[in-house]
């Protein structure tokens, strides 16, 4: 192999048991490293510049692979779609003489399939858009992790939203600046930690104080929280991309 050079890498499009998108629109998208072409629940990347090896090339697109995925999620509330590495058709720029073969390389990962109970889907004729103007970093992991965690009932909503709070504010040193920083009207936060911290039960409390008895959430005061919640965690994703952020006040989020 005197030079071997990453035509493209192909993923498959995984999703969650309730929805699908047959017959979904193709959706092409551009980096400024890759062309994307995405149909029939399989995306072909197109390396712009060189890239010597598949692992090279898949660290370069995982990274947006992952932005995408978890931006998705963010819009829905829970984790939707995934995408599986299949196979990458690698060249030699510069083969031997006497009709070598074009293709040098066809790095393969199998996809599994299985067939399970039936369950009732909703199906979407337009894929996800991949938005340039946001980055999972491994903070916005960090939160969506704890986010998900608490929408499959390992941890109550008061616990996990309040780490999500106390996380910005030590980043960003203090809530008045991580409310800067984020775009959020100080009013906002200041909201999230007053919920946080007093209310709930013996169940979802965030902590126990006997002088100030503490109620539960309503549902309006709950849906609030898991709204601001996954604002925090786009904020933090839209702020590592440097781009300017318009601010978030009481009035764009739930009525409680």
């Amino acid at each position: 192999m005197n030079d071997p050079h990453v035509v493209t890498l192909t993923y498959a499009l995984e999703t969650a048991d309730t929805i699908s998108f047959d017959g979904a629109e193709p959706l092409r998208h551009e980096t400024a490293e890759f062309e994307l072409h995405l149909a029939d629940g399989i995306l072909v990347a197109t390396p712009k510049g060189h890239f010597a090896s598949v692992a090279e090339a898949r660290n370069s697109l995982d990274s947006l692979l992952r932005s995408w995925t978890l931006n998705a999620a963010l819009n829905s509330g829970r984790s939707e779609i995934w995408f599986k590495y299949k196979d990458a058709e690698v060249i030699d720029r510069h083969p031997p003489p006497a009709g070598t073969s074009r293709v040098l390389k066809a790095d393969f990962a199998g996809v599994a399939s299985a067939v399970g109970d039936i369950t009732v889907k909703v199906n979407r004729t337009h894929y996800p858009d991949p938005s340039l103007e946001f980055v999972a970093t491994p903070d916005v992991e960090s939160l969506w992790h704890r986010f998900e965690g608490y929408r499959s009932g390992r941890e109550p909503l008061l616990s996990m939203s309040y780490f999500c709070l106390t996380f910005i504010e030590s980043i960003f040193g203090g809530r008045d600046n991580a409310a800067i920083q984020l775009g959020f009207s100080k009013e906002v936060l200041s909201k999230l930690g007053e919920l946080t911290s007093t209310h709930g039960d013996t169940k979802s409390a965030r902590k126990f104080s006997s002088g100030n008895p503490q109620s539960p959430l309503t549902h309006s005061e709950a849906r609030w929280i898991e709204e601001i919640v996954r604002w925090i965690i786009r904020r933090l994703g839209e702020a590592a991309t440097g781009a300017p952020l318009s601010q978030i006040t009481m009035a764009d989020l739930p009525t409680i």
